[in-house]
């Protein structure tokens, strides 16, 4: 598949920007900095008495969901860094009309950049997350179901987040207005939970919308259908769009 191919293109592009590596390094910091931090509080909560760690349930309330959640909000501020380069630059460097030109599809052009963030973020994750579940099991006994679940949304999360990005870099050849863009989008999503439960249209809108809402349920250990259908939906939506821009764009 012609994809994989520009994604692996794509992927050796990453890992020689120094640019790249300075938005790694500062995300797997402040993300072990913030384990460091829930982790010492939750042996704070430990000490309030023997029951508090039975069972694993304390474990996913006192430690899982607040550590999913710190992640989840650490790939909406640091996606945008990452995937305002991936169509804006080639606009602003003039290597998108060579590209347009070629025998590549512009379907294959974004489908390949999207799975090089995704795979790049998901290294990442694996590289700033796997040392959580060895460490919480030194304290009590991880419930495995949820651990599951919360991965999964945090690879869900990662790819509607580099779907996003995408989308948002394809309509300029500003890096900085892409990210802006794109966090303008997902924290918008993000922030519609304060509407969530309301009386009328608002509150069907940010049950059905928010991306806050959506996210949560998976750091509590709750895999729905519904939510991977929204994901996979919001994915769908996002790239279809960057392939028109790209689309449109071609045949200018």
């Amino acid at each position: 598949m012609i994809a994989l191919h520009i994604a692996r293109r794509e992927l050796r592009a990453w890992l020689t920007s120094p640019f790249a590596w300075f938005v790694a390094g500062t995300f797997l910091v402040i993300e072990g900095l913030m384990f460091t931090v829930l982790l010492g509080a939750y042996l704070r909560l430990t000490q309030r008495g023997p029951g508090w760690a039975e069972e694993g349930v304390p474990v996913l309330q006192g430690l899982i969901e607040p550590l999913f959640s710190t992640h989840a909000l650490l790939l909406i501020l640091f996606v945008p860094l990452l995937s305002m380069r991936s169509l804006a630059a080639e606009q602003r460097d003039g290597t998108l009309p060579l590209l347009l030109s070629s025998p590549l599809s512009t379907l294959e052009v974004v489908l390949g950049k999207w799975i090089a963030l995704v795979l790049f973020l998901g290294v990442l994750l694996f590289v700033g997350t796997a040392y959580a579940p060895l460490s919480i099991a030194l304290f009590g006994q991880p419930p495995l179901g949820a651990s599951f679940a919360a991965a999964l949304g945090l690879v869900l999360l990662a790819a509607a987040s580099c779907a996003a990005g995408l989308a948002c870099s394809s309509v300029t050849d500003n890096q900085l207005l892409a990210a802006v863009l794109t966090w303008t989008l997902l924290l918008g999503l993000w922030m519609l939970a304060v509407l969530e439960g309301g009386d009328g249209p608002l509150g069907v809108l940010a049950d059905q919308l928010s991306l806050l809402v959506r996210v949560k349920r998976f750091g509590q250990g709750l895999v729905r259908l519904s939510d991977l259908v929204w994901f996979a939906g919001f994915c769908v939506v996002c790239l279809a769009f960057a392939w028109q821009q790209l689309e449109s764009r071609r045949w200018r």
